[in-house]
């Protein structure tokens, strides 16, 4: 997908693209930024590929891809909660199934965010692996990687917190919500340590 088509399909009105499709291209941002840091870094210091290992560049790769995935997946998971609400309810049994399919796909419209915090957080750790490695010209591009990922794991939240309102299942709501209380403990954790680290060598 081109970025016009994309940016395109972000303004119009449907389920294409919307804020989960947005965090998780912030975090393919990211990686892409982190593999960008890791070839820069490589090409001027051989040592790094043989610290790092070819299996820390592939999961750099392979995060990205997931990103890349969530972009179109997340869309079309919020299709599906879409066509749930559309379901007929002229009937008892009709009610029953619709608001059975509300449920099922809206808890698959919470583990897609959820999903992206999850390779978010993962990236952080990567990003934490890299940096002994880094100079200042490649730490402006963790810095603008690091911006990326909160803007991924925070926009991701919101989609979260959106549709855990309305499930009815009390304990994976209660799961769900004590899950995003630590990913919040994680985020200003990873945030603070990346924060003074480039505040130091920037």
């Amino acid at each position: 997908m081109y970025i016009e088509e994309y940016l395109e399909n972000i303004i119009e009105v449907n389920h294409k693209a919307g804020g989960g499709s947005v965090a998780a291209f912030n975090g393919a941002l990211a990686a892409s930024l982190m593999i960008k840091a890791y070839n820069m870094a490589k090409k001027s210091n051989p040592e790094v590929e043989q610290r790092l290992g070819f299996e820390y560049y592939q999961n750099l790769q392979n995060l990205k891809n997931d990103f890349t995935r969530l972009v179109t997946e997340d869309g079309e998971i919020f299709g599906k909660v879409l066509e749930a609400y559309k379901l007929p309810k002229e009937t008892r049994e009709d009610r029953h199934y619709r608001r059975e399919k509300i449920q099922e796909t809206l808890k698959g419209a919470i583990d897609s965010p959820f999903e992206i915090i999850i390779k978010a957080l993962k990236l952080f750790e990567n990003i934490f692996v890299f940096v002994e490695f880094s100079n200042p010209v490649i730490n402006s591009e963790i810095a603008v990687a690091k911006n990326q990922l909160i803007a991924s794991i925070e926009s991701a939240m919101v989609n979260m917190k959106v549709n855990i309102k309305a499930i009815d299942d009390k304990e994976y709501k209660i799961k769900k919500q004590n899950s995003i209380l630590k990913i919040y403990q994680n985020l200003e954790y990873n945030k603070k340590k990346l924060q003074n680290f480039l505040e130091r060598n920037l």
